[in-house]
């Protein structure tokens, strides 16, 4: 996947980690409330703060492939 990703788009991914399949993060989404409000000191905060490192440490892509950019009126 990470091949065809930098071949295709042009992205290098780095792997940033997992949510823990838990009670809470189960009961959560059947139940359609935040896991995150509760206990920050659980599994699955420590997992979202670890994710949430990872991301910030992780390399900035340089890349010519697919960009977002927004569109602007000419008639401004």
């Amino acid at each position: 996947f990470e091949q065809a990703n930098s071949r295709f788009m042009g992205v290098k991914l780095h792997y940033c980690g997992y949510l823990p399949r838990t009670a809470a993060i189960q009961s959560s989404v059947a139940q359609r409330i935040p896991f995150m409000t509760e206990d920050h000191s659980r599994e699955e905060a420590r997992a979202i703060r670890h994710i949430t490192q990872a991301i910030l440490d992780s390399p900035k892509n340089e890349f010519a492939g697919i960009r977002f950019q927004r569109y602007q009126s000419d008639e401004a």
